[in-house]
């Protein structure tokens, strides 16, 4: 890329001078950028990426954490295309929010192309925009980088230093924000050419009024498009298709002259083009020895026949038109029927969300009431030991109080010397001496049997 190529970038996509376009050494890549500067891809611009880009633009990639270059051309084909959806829908009078950007696409990232993301439905039957190229396997060979600040702000907009980053979710759209999608939703068109046309981007603000380059480029481009489609139709006219006959006989002929693609194909004619075509094809069918048959029928006859074939058909054609015009009857009533039914699909859709969400704070509040509860459970085992050793304190106090007080009572005496008795299995068993028993202990014999 040389100072030529910047000069037609900026003819052509009408980047003002006053933003920097700097040109990558040829050992740089887009993912190499150095200081303040900025990759962006030419086929960014091919999507109708303008400079300064819009407040929505960069707060949506302030949210995703996302660089402008990360983000794939059908990513912005969606962003443009459903920035200037909610602009018609309300008439200019409101503009997208994140929220509800969110609400009906989540990010992707690319699966052959690490580091790069695109939008895709969060739902099925979610999808604002269509139409979207399916293939584009060359957009990443040409970018420019961009540097300085009159890229990134209107002038008008004062900078936001403070921003605060969060984390990648589905927001929860109120009833207004579901209202502004379902009104996007229910939009009559949703092919993103009709959203990035030049005169619809200028007059929602979104983009620069198109110069003499702009112009004469999108004539260029309707001129080609409008030959491919003739091209086409004159191939398809061409193409006949015999079916259920069987040819009668080949001829091979050698031409002398080899067809050319630009030459008009010349199409067969029809009976609505041609008024002389079911004369010739009847005269085809009606022969000569059928005429003769007629020719000897009394002219009476040949009328009354004639009438008569001529209100059957007319007849038959009535039922035929009355059979056509109930089926129209019936085929607009399943349209309405199925209008219906993609609104109350809709709303059930709506609806099935809204009651996931409750079922997911449900569940967390479950979760919360079980923790709270294992929490109270451990308080009330804490407390029970607790209120255990306080009873054992207390039994333990109430026999040194009774030690005391018999201390007190019988000052003579030495309580020391007395073995309190204890019920336990290792107690010595009593020993049977005559009618007398002894102890097996002589230290607890009476002093009576000695």
């Amino acid at each position: 890329m040389d100072v030529e190529d910047i000069k037609r970038i900026r003819d052509r996509y009408q980047v003002s001078e006053d933003v920097i376009l700097c040109i990558p050494n040829l050992d740089e890549r887009a993912c190499s950028s150095k200081l303040d500067n900025v990759a962006f891809y030419k086929a960014d611009f091919n999507a109708n990426l303008s400079f300064p880009m819009q407040p929505f633009m960069r707060e949506l990639l302030g949210r995703l954490n996302l660089s402008p270059g990360q983000l794939a051309p059908n990513a912005w084909r969606t962003v443009i295309s459903c920035m200037v959806m909610w602009r018609v829908c309300s008439r200019g009078a409101d503009a997208i929010m994140v929220d509800e950007f969110l609400y009906c696409y989540k990010p992707s990232q690319i699966t052959v192309s690490s580091g790069f993301w695109t939008f895709n439905g969060q739902q099925k039957g979610m999808k604002l925009i269509t139409g979207l190229l399916t293939s584009n396997r060359e957009w990443k060979d040409g970018f420019i980088f961009v540097c300085g600040d009159n890229w990134e702000d209107p002038p008008w907009e004062e900078r936001d230093e403070n921003f605060v980053h969060i984390p990648i979710s589905r927001p929860t759209l109120d009833k207004e924000g579901r209202d502004w999608v379902l009104r996007a939703l229910h939009h009559k068109d949703h092919h993103y050419t009709n959203f990035i046309q030049p005169e619809l981007l200028v007059f929602y603000s979104f983009g620069l009024q198109p110069n003499q380059t702009v112009l004469s480029f999108g004539m260029a481009t309707v001129k080609v498009n409008k030959d491919k489609l003739k091209k086409m139709m004159g191939q398809k006219d061409a193409m006949t298709v015999n079916l259920g006959k069987r040819p009668s006989s080949i001829e091979l002929i050698e031409t002398s002259f080899v067809p050319s693609s630009s030459k008009a194909v010349e199409k067969a004619p029809t009976l609505p083009k041609d008024a002389s075509l079911a004369l010739r094809r009847a005269k085809s069918v009606v022969t000569k020895d059928d005429m003769d048959e007629y020719g000897k029928l009394n002219t009476n006859v040949v009328k009354r026949g004639l009438a008569c074939s001529m209100m059957k058909g007319l007849t038959e054609a009535m039922v035929i038109a009355n059979r056509c015009i109930q089926w129209e009857e019936g085929l607009v009533k399943l349209k309405t029927q199925l209008i219906e039914a993609k609104d109350a699909n809709t709303t059930l859709t709506l609806v099935a969300t809204a009651l996931t969400q409750e079922k997911v704070q449900l569940a967390d509040d479950l979760e919360r009431l079980k923790s709270d509860m294992a929490t109270k459970d451990e308080e009330l085992a804490r407390t029970t030991e607790s209120y255990k050793r306080a009873l054992d304190q207390l039994r333990t106090l109430s026999e040194q109080m009774e030690s005391t007080k018999a201390k007190e009572k019988y000052s003579d005496l030495d309580f020391d010397v007395f073995q309190l008795y204890e019920y336990d299995e290792s107690m010595m068993p009593v020993e049977e001496i005559g009618d007398m028993a002894a102890s097996a202990d002589p230290q607890l014999d009476d002093d009576a049997t000695t």
